[in-house]
């Protein structure tokens, strides 16, 4: 599991210090930085790899702009230095780290260029040997920001298999699992069962890229609903639990805005079964979010595990990253994470207006 990562040069990052858990929440305004820091890891991810041309970037959730403009450009001649990223993690007490040092020659159609710790450097390449097994993770960072125009097609497919950025191939995946994981299909048809509405979902016709629903309220014999007619939040569902399920998805991976289109006590029953989950089929994942709700699912006592990160601007446009630790209360009496945020007493809210 990845549990650091240090960004210099990197858009508004200067140089920032990130710690990470399983299941990793970031909050903070509109351009604190949160994109900023999940696009700094798909560049990473593409120079662990060896390969980061301009349509792998993309198809991995980076949005993609000038080299000068990937630069820094707080300070003369920022934006001109190299990008430099790595990412460490702890195995049998022993720290393990990778170094990714990212050149352009600003010339036009031209890809980024990375070097892999020089120091180990063997012919342009470090021998796959060399990189550790525990960061390996790295690899197929994706940031996923589903949108339900693709989950309601859903026989669309995108750039990255087995799931696109948005959502493209989730029929293609789930037919697969049907054939080799038909147990987590039944994890995820038990998952689904947080939306009242729905007493089962039918997956036996798959094979046509369409599902039915039984919905419980409608007493008509053989009347089911299908992907077309059914609601945001029962797609977007679908889509986190068999991301979380799957072999086939990544291992470590992004989501953008998670709150989108799901009811906010929802959202925290959601989030409280995808990071079980994420424990039990070893995914890690990288959460940001404007909503409070999803603060009440995290377990802030398990500091191996739950991360909560508030993202803001310094004086000087730098972002940074505050960790949020449990909060004490002398009392005694237990105050909510979703409160504390809209009070404004863990950081994350704007401070320009009331």
């Amino acid at each position: 599991m990845i549990r650091n990562i240090q960004i210099s040069n990197f858009k508004s990052i200067a140089s920032q210090s990130i710690p990470l858990g399983r299941f990793t929440v970031l909050i903070g305004e509109n351009g604190a930085g949160k994109s900023n820091i999940l696009e700094a890891l798909v560049m990473a991810s593409a120079g662990a790899a060896g390969r980061v041309e301009r349509e792998i970037l993309i198809g991995r959730g980076m949005r993609m702009t000038s080299p000068t403009l990937m630069r820094s450009a707080f300070e003369e001649n920022g934006n001109k230095k190299d990008i430099e990223i790595s990412f460490s993690c702890s195995l049998y007490n022993e720290t393990e780290t990778l170094k990714c040092f990212f050149s352009h020659d600003e010339k036009p159609y031209s890809n980024w260029k990375v070097n892999r710790n020089p120091e180990k450097m063997r012919n342009g390449k470090i021998p796959l040997s060399e990189i550790p097994f525990a960061l390996s993770g790295i690899y197929g960072f994706i940031i996923y920001s589903p949108e339900y125009h693709i989950l309601r097609k859903f026989d669309s497919e995108g750039q990255t298999t087995p799931l696109g950025v948005q959502g493209q191939g989730l029929a293609e995946l789930l037919i697969v699992m049907l054939k080799n994981e038909h147990g987590k299909i039944n994890e995820i048809n038990e998952g689904l069962a947080f939306l009242g509405f729905c007493e089962k979902v039918y997956f036996s016709s798959l094979s046509n890229k369409k599902i039915y629903v039984k919905d419980r309220y409608i007493q008509q014999d053989g009347v089911l609903i299908d992907q077309l007619s059914l609601n945001e939040g029962f797609l977007f569902c679908l889509f986190y639990l068999t991301l979380f399920t799957s072999s086939y998805t990544p291992n470590f991976f992004a989501i953008e805005n998670i709150e989108n289109g799901l009811n906010p006590k929802l959202v925290e029953a959601l989030v409280k079964k995808l990071k079980e989950l994420g424990a039990k089929y070893g995914k890690q994942a990288i959460i940001s979010t404007h909503s409070p709700a999803i603060l009440d699912a995290l377990n802030l006592d398990d500091e191996e595990n739950d991360i909560l990160l508030a993202v803001s601007r310094n004086l000087d446009g730098h972002t940074r990253v505050n960790r949020v630790k449990k909060p004490r209360n002398s009392t005694g009496e237990v105050t909510r994470l979703s409160e504390l945020f809209l009070r404004g007493f863990i950081g994350g809210l704007p401070k320009n207006f009331v």
